[in-house]
């Protein structure tokens, strides 16, 4: 029990990530070989897929690098071993399923992705939104993809939502290695301590700003799906932007958590983004300043250092982005005119 992490919780993995975690303990109990040979098939499964995906998208299939040659994904997957391994070829799987409008396949994949992260849920409204044109077929879908994610979620429900749960834990109190989030929960927490004098007031603080982020992302998948794609090209860049808003967003980002944005760079490379694969090591200098008792440095000065960065480059790919769209549809109007 001394080496588990927060041996005091109940899992916070959900059914999919245990059911990996039980193969490799067939394989070969407590064998971290083990776990590689699953994972190294996860990641040749996701390479062809990748292949699939670019060659659908008429793009040069030498992109599919971008994702197998990246040291972030391969450092965390195949060295640390986290289970993100298992979630890449699903949402792969479920992006391309989406693009043949294959939605019964689509909703059983995105489950299964749900099994792994819960965030997964977030791209159900734009994989499926092609089938609004014809809404009786999507019954069967979402039936499957409810019937999924009820029986996922029932061995959590039945061993309770309490303070215990890994579930609550998570969703209450993690938070790691993001600059963004500690500001907006730190300016919030300040507005509800000014207003009251209430104990609590942090603690509300604290929670209001973990749902504004909830609102806010579920506010994003449901803009993002309200036009139907024109094409597999606009679903992949709008998949690109659900699971970005997802990990900037999120209060916790582990380095292995950027390996989420990793395979959909391959369809639409954003600078900023790469940028991820090296600041996002930087997590790592964490345990140096706390071993020399000068761990202040990292949330006040090194974890600013490795975002503003990735921001910024952002920031500017994304204003050039928006002027040259711009700039195209004033000409596609002007030769309407002429």
């Amino acid at each position: 029990m001394g080496r588990i992490n927060h041996s005091e919780l109940r899992t916070i993995y959900p059914p999919v990530a245990q059911l990996g975690f039980a193969v490799s303990y067939w394989i070969k109990p407590f064998s971290l070989n083990a776990w590689r040979l699953i994972a190294l098939a996860c990641e040749l499964i996701s390479l062809c897929l990748l292949v699939l995906l670019l060659n659908a998208l008429k793009r040069p299939l030498l992109w599919a690098a971008i994702y197998w040659l990246n040291p972030l994904v391969i450092k965390e997957l195949m060295n640390a071993g986290h289970m993100e391994v298992l979630l890449v070829p699903l949402l792969l799987g479920a992006l391309w399923a989406a693009m043949r409008h294959s939605h019964i396949l689509t909703s059983f994949l995105l489950a299964l992705a749900v099994g792994v992260k819960i965030w997964p849920a977030l791209l159900v409204p734009l994989y499926l939104r092609s089938g609004l044109t014809t809404p009786k077929k999507l019954i069967a879908p979402l039936l499957i993809f409810g019937a999924l994610i009820a029986v996922m979620a029932l061995p959590v429900l039945v061993a309770g939502l309490d303070q215990g749960s890994g579930f609550v834990a998570y969703a209450q109190k993690w938070k790691t290695n993001s600059a963004l989030f500690p500001a907006l929960e730190a300016s919030m927490q300040n507005l509800f301590s000014l207003f009251s004098s209430h104990a609590d007031a942090p603690a509300t603080g604290s929670l209001v700003t973990r749902l504004l982020i909830a609102v806010t992302l579920g506010a994003i998948a449901l803009l993002a799906a309200w036009r139907k794609p024109a094409n597999a090209q606009e679903l992949a860049r709008k998949t690109l932007l659900i699971t970005t808003a997802m990990f900037l967003l999120s209060p916790a980002q582990f380095p292995w958590y950027g390996v989420w944005l990793m395979p959909f760079l391959v369809f639409l490379p954003f600078y900023g983004l790469a940028l991820l694969v090296p600041a996002l090591q930087v997590y790592y200098l964490s345990f140096y300043f706390a071993s020399n008792e000068i761990e202040y440095l990292y949330p006040t000065l090194v974890i600013w250092l490795a975002w503003v960065p990735v921001w910024l480059l952002l920031a500017y790919e994304l204003t050039r982005r928006s002027r040259k769209h711009a700039r195209i549809s004033i000409d596609d109007a002007k030769g309407d005119t002429l």
